[in-house]
């Protein structure tokens, strides 16, 4: 009898940070980048502002019919926000992550009253910022050996020269060896990282991607280059394992 295939589940992205930071601007780039991601609909108290639909942008729900659903634990989390309730409908989330989508959720810091907070498993991260950038790079020379594709000229511009040549040498020093494969537009500065422990290769010029994928031990990383640079960040060796075939893939089609 043929083994049964393991049917992976989707997970749940949540974006966190301060009132004004930026949440929704992540956000919106991530479902530009990532258009399977699917972004839950809270519910709320407040009444709705022009324009915005029921169902669509919130579900409004009157106070009476909020609390009658925190009675029946209806809600993933909620919290009082200024004089209205708002709380993220639990049902929604289960059945989207059992057709395999991912969420995109923003959530405040400020929030800090979250009850009835149901658990899930969390094997995804998003990380935004220059600070962000040098953080992981500095962990990925604990990490071994690594595999990466993509990586446009904005890399490069963003994070400048010096940083990369101090993280190459960094490298070095430590025997960590990389195969690489980048867009054609970084020919030119590859030679200034090239050594024994660096394997580079090159795209075709019509298929050059705007993100960088870098795959290491248990995890992927996706990065776009954007002015404030942003990580979606995934721990799971399935999808590492994955990510990898697809890079060897790539890499016997690619170019020295």
């Amino acid at each position: 009898m043929p083994k049964r295939r393991k049917t992976r589940c989707g997970f749940l992205v949540v974006i966190s940070g301060p009132s004004g930071v930026g949440k929704s601007t992540v956000v919106r780039r991530l479902l530009e980048v990532f258009p399977e991601l699917k972004m839950s609909i809270s519910a709320t108290t407040r009444p709705p502002r022009p324009m915005e639909k029921n169902k669509l942008d919130y579900h409004f729900l009157t106070e009476k019919d909020f609390f009658e659903q925190v009675k029946n634990n209806s809600f993933l989390e909620w919290a009082q926000v200024h004089k209205y309730y708002y709380g993220t409908p639990i049902k929604y989330i289960e059945e989207e992550i059992e057709k395999k989508e991912n969420i995109a959720k923003e959530v405040a810091k400020e929030i800090t009253k979250i009850n009835q907070l149901k658990t899930f498993k969390q094997d995804a991260k998003i990380f935004k910022g220059k600070q962000a950038i040098k953080t992981f790079y500095n962990e990925t020379l604990n990490k071994g050996d690594y595999v990466v594709f993509g990586a446009p000229k904005n890399s490069i511009e963003i994070m400048g020269e010096l940083f990369w040549k101090v993280y190459n040498k960094r490298k070095m020093e430590k025997k960590i060896k990389a195969k690489m494969i980048f867009n054609q537009e970084l020919k030119e500065f590859s030679k200034q990282i090239s050594n024994k422990d660096n394997s580079i290769r090159f795209f075709e010029k019509e298929f050059e991607p705007l993100t960088e994928t870098h795959i290491q031990a248990n995890y992927v990383a996706i990065i776009v280059w954007t002015a404030e640079p942003i990580i979606f960040y995934i721990e799971d060796n399935e999808v590492a394992e994955s990510y990898r075939k697809y890079f060897e893939k790539l890499w016997l089609s690619s170019k020295k």
